[in-house]
């Protein structure tokens, strides 16, 4: 019954379709809402792997993925560099400029630098090219790595 199942249950189920391509419209709608209803319980590797799943399935529904930026800003500096570029990826590949996760985006990623692997860093880069978000610093900080 997905009315009990937890933030992170969500997440990785939603992971699973996302992984295996799995797009049933009846359960990604009740997964959907029950991702709403436990939003504040969510982890930053909970929000990533949920952004990631609906950006890989095209499921894009933007006062979701309205939500789902608002609560990642809330928890942006305990997500790892990965997870912090699969959000921007994932914002990115359904087109949803939202200016103030991009700005914590921006900010934990350049404190994270140093954990950047090349492919964190050009995943982060396209991704702020598709949405026009230029950041100067970003990109001095992850070439000076």
């Amino acid at each position: 019954n997905v009315e009990t199942l937890r933030a992170s249950d969500v997440a990785n189920a939603l992971w699973a379709c996302g992984k295996l391509q799995l797009k049933v419209a009846a359960f990604s709608d009740a997964v959907r809402r029950r991702a709403l209803e436990t939003l504040p319980e969510f982890a930053a590797t909970d929000l990533a792997k949920t952004a990631w799943a609906f950006a890989r399935l095209r499921d894009f529904s933007q006062p979701f993925f309205e939500a789902l930026g608002n609560a990642s800003c809330r928890v942006s500096a305990e997500a790892t560099a990965q997870e912090l570029s699969g959000l921007a990826w994932s914002f990115a590949k359904v087109a949803l400029l939202h200016p103030p996760l991009l700005r914590s985006l921006e900010e934990e990623l350049m404190a994270k630098s140093q954990e950047f692997h090349a492919q964190t860093l050009v995943n982060t880069v396209w991704a702020f090219a598709k949405l026009a978000f230029a950041s100067e610093p970003f990109l001095a900080a992850g070439c000076a790595r």
